[in-house]
């Protein structure tokens, strides 16, 4: 039996009909004007990727949006052909690249899991074997029952990984399906995996978190453009793509589009993180390290004791850190003119990468003066000891001293 389950060589892919580049290149031949660029006859989403995944490895795929991921997961799962090189997949596999694939809407929960099982090639014994452990893991209660065009996209994803974790593939194919469900079943989901890992089942897998790539994948390939240009363990892959992200000037809009609420009364014009002891301004922050974050606002009405908080959020979107003035517990901030707000913050515990700022102003009543999304990107960065200590596994570090102590000898009576 081969160790090798995926084996890809020179695969292209570009998408639309193949006939109609080929023609073009055909005419263009003829008449003398072929143009030898990669691009001029069309993107490619895949561009000449080789790779190759043994039985029982875990394999992160990192990348931008459009880098190629989901593209290369599906033509391993055959739902898209690709246009020029080979791929081969020896085993059964089990792909989890979209919500609803291989689901039909007007089935119910119950019926879409004896379909699901029929793909896979389980007679009917088999599927109502494996019925109630995928009941117990999807939650779904009486809601299997219902078509699942009621079902909400976290419903989806529930029914669609307790079948996918319960069919007993050899490969899973996971392509971002996680991040919709609620904190809780994503480390439920991510728990199953680790089981499904040790016992020697076959993963490729996308993720934007840092943290699950870490946690679910032995090895990392970074996708840019089509192309792999990197293949390592995941936590340099992570650290080079998060390198990348800094490095691009439009990459907080690539998050989401930033946004802007309130009534205006109060505005955050500019902020900025400098030294704390120096006042010179910081293009990046150390994981421990004490700074100052400077908010220059605008006062277009006087407002007497706001609450004023910066919410830094990781970019998976989730909020890592909120850090709130509070009249009740701070010194109470009467803003009457235009000003500089000042936070200390001491001991920045975050790990290495991306993260973005937002400020929150509200009256004591609580009307939202300004709430400014995604406002400020802040690079962190980690000295050699965080990096082993951590290596760079969950979102916050904490100086730890290991021992190891002697236990107490029972006495004798």
């Amino acid at each position: 039996m081969s160790d090798t389950l995926i084996e890809v060589t020179g695969l292209w892919k570009r998408y639309g009909f193949p006939l109609r580049p080929a023609l073009r290149q055909a005419r263009d031949r003829l008449l003398g004007r072929y143009d030898a660029r990669s691009q001029a006859y069309g993107p490619w989403a895949l561009r000449d990727v080789h790779l190759r995944v043994q039985r029982g490895e875990s394999l992160g795929i990192i990348g931008r949006n459009g880098a190629g991921k989901s593209t290369l997961l599906k033509v391993l799962a055959g739902v898209t052909p690709p246009t020029r090189g080979s791929y081969a997949v020896h085993g059964s596999l089990f792909p989890m690249i979209e919500l609803n694939a291989g689901l039909q809407p007007d089935l119910s929960g119950y019926e879409n899991i004896d379909l699901l099982g029929a793909v896979m090639g389980l007679s009917r014994r088999a599927i109502r074997a494996k019925l109630p452990a995928i009941e117990a893991f999807s939650e779904l209660g009486d809601w299997l029952k219902r078509p699942i065009r009621t079902y909400s996209s976290g419903m989806l994803a529930r029914l669609g990984f307790s079948v996918a974790i319960n069919v007993d593939a050899e490969i899973l194919l996971i392509d971002e399906v996680l991040s919709v469900g609620d904190l809780r079943f994503q480390k439920k989901c991510l728990t199953r995996i680790d089981e499904l890992a040790s016992g020697g089942c076959t993963f490729v897998f996308i993720s934007h978190s840092p943290y699950a790539v870490e946690r679910v994948c032995d090895r990392a390939i970074l996708l840019d453009q089509g192309q792999i240009i990197a293949e390592d363990s995941p936590g340099v892959i992570m650290g080079q793509y998060l390198r990348g992200i800094n490095q691009s000037e439009d990459d907080a809009a690539s998050v989401a589009v930033p946004e802007r609420h309130g009534n205006g009364d109060v505005r955050l014009r500019a902020l900025r993180l400098v030294d704390l002891h120096s006042g010179a301004p910081l293009d990046e922050v150390q994981t421990g390290q004490s700074f100052r974050i400077e908010m220059d606002v605008q006062v277009k009405r006087p407002v007497v004791q706001p609450a004023i908080g910066l919410r830094i959020q990781d970019s998976a979107g989730t909020v890592v850190l909120h850090l709130r003035h509070s009249p009740a517990i701070h010194r109470p901030i009467d803003l009457t003119e235009d000003c500089t707000l000042v936070c200390d913050v001491e001991r920045l515990p975050l790990l290495p990468g991306p993260y973005w700022i937002n400020f929150i102003c509200k009256e004591g009543t609580g009307i939202l003066i300004d709430h400014a999304q995604l406002f400020h990107k802040m690079l962190v960065t980690a000295d050699l000891e965080v990096v082993l200590s951590t290596v760079n596994i969950g979102i916050a570090y904490a100086r730890a001293q290991w021992d190891v102590q002697a236990q107490p000898q029972p006495q004798e009576a």
